[in-house]
């Protein structure tokens, strides 16, 4: 390999090893706030009472439903595991590699992988399920799928946000 190729690829784990573990993944909570009421100030008492306007309350915003493979939402528990794997996915970094609309970046996309068929690096294919997800997530350089290098880093991850991840990608059919 020549020095470019070589300093690229160098350059290409510093930055992905930063995007992929940089930060402690600690939420902030934010505090809403209300809109400022721009009513005039309230009229002097008269003698029949009047109900003074008040400003409506806004709703929190929530995650937006995840579409099944059929296009429908679902607010049971795989919905709402999928929503965490959506939030997760973003909190641990995996969005810097894999992207969701098919596009390839540095990792294989998550859009329609779950059940595919996957060509790997050492010649042989695997079928993407909940198993072959868990061991990519804990030995990322284990089956490396052709094409892409092994630049995925070791993350600490429970085998609860395993299984929210696992549940977001398949729905991202």
């Amino acid at each position: 390999m020549n020095k470019i190729s070589i300093l690229s690829s160098l350059l290409l784990v510093i930055v992905v090893s930063s995007l992929a573990c940089g930060g402690d993944n600690t939420t902030v909570p934010t505090k809403a706030t209300e809109p400022a009421s721009t009513s005039a100030p309230a009229p002097a008492a008269t003698s029949a009472p009047t109900a003074a306007p008040t400003a409506a309350p806004t709703a929190a915003p929530t995650a937006a439903p995840v579409a099944d493979s059929a296009g429908s939402t679902d607010s049971s528990s795989s919905g709402t595991d999928a929503a965490s794997g959506q939030e997760l996915s973003v909190s641990k970094g995996c969005v810097a590699c894999h992207s969701i609309d098919g596009t390839a970046i540095i990792g294989p996309s998550w859009k329609g992988l779950y059940g595919s068929q996957e060509a790997l690096e050492d010649g042989s294919t695997v079928t993407v399920d909940d198993a072959y997800i868990k061991e990519s997530i804990l030995n990322p350089t284990i089956k490396i799928t052709k094409g892409y290098q092994p630049l995925m880093p070791v993350l600490p991850v429970s085998d609860e946000e395993i299984a929210a991840i696992t549940a977001y990608i398949k729905s991202l059919k």
